[in-house]
């Protein structure tokens, strides 16, 4: 089961989403198969990211009160394993970005934050410099572009600290753009 589980999370680094669908749909509906919740809930986001990514809205909304639902049956001990924990940042991004698609910033907002607090405590950087990009995003599009530029700080910060080129390019490109919204185009041409 563990060795499927992982396989879906490989199939979507790899951007197999249909493959990832058609493991997870094998595992649910194995008749006489025996999964816990925590096995039960890493399928549900495994499905769930494969779902978004494939931009199904209305099977991820489902998804998440599945995933939500196995949350509510775990015990405090389950809920404290860092693969859960990661599981739930996940979905509350998945939500936030859902929000974010059908222009329901402010729960967007809210959401990405209930993430970053998971992603903080569990010390993934890779997981927050996300979090911090779609959070400089949502306050760009509300016209708050001081508050955009300190999370794409933030995301900076987190790039350097990570070591990575492609982060930090990205990073800079975020930073550069909104100053250049702004007008500050000596800030913005500083981070070309």
């Amino acid at each position: 089961m563990d060795n499927q589980i992982l396989n879906c999370f490989i199939s979507i680094k790899a951007r197999e989403f249909d493959k990832v669908l058609s493991i997870t749909d094998k595992i649910l509906n194995e008749n006489g198969i025996q999964i816990n919740l925590t096995q039960k809930f890493s399928v549900r986001i495994a499905r769930t990211s494969a779902l978004m990514a494939l931009k199904k809205y209305d099977q991820v909304n489902e998804e998440i009160k599945l995933s939500e639902e196995i949350i509510n049956q775990m015990d405090n001990v389950n809920k404290e394993n860092s693969l859960v924990k990661d599981g739930i940042g996940r979905l509350f991004s998945i939500k936030a970005g859902i929000q974010s698609a059908q222009g329901d910033l402010e729960n967007a907002i809210v959401n990405y934050h209930h993430s970053i607090a998971i992603y903080e405590t569990l010390n993934n950087k890779k997981s927050l410099f996300y979090q911090f990009e779609a959070l400089g995003w949502v306050k760009r599009a509300q016209g708050k572009l001081d508050e955009a530029l300190n999370y794409f700080h933030r995301m900076l910060d987190l790039a350097e600290e990570i070591h990575s080129e492609l982060y930090i390019a990205r990073a800079k490109h975020a930073i550069a753009f909104t100053n250049f919204y702004k007008g500050d185009l000596d800030q913005a041409t500083e981070y070309v």
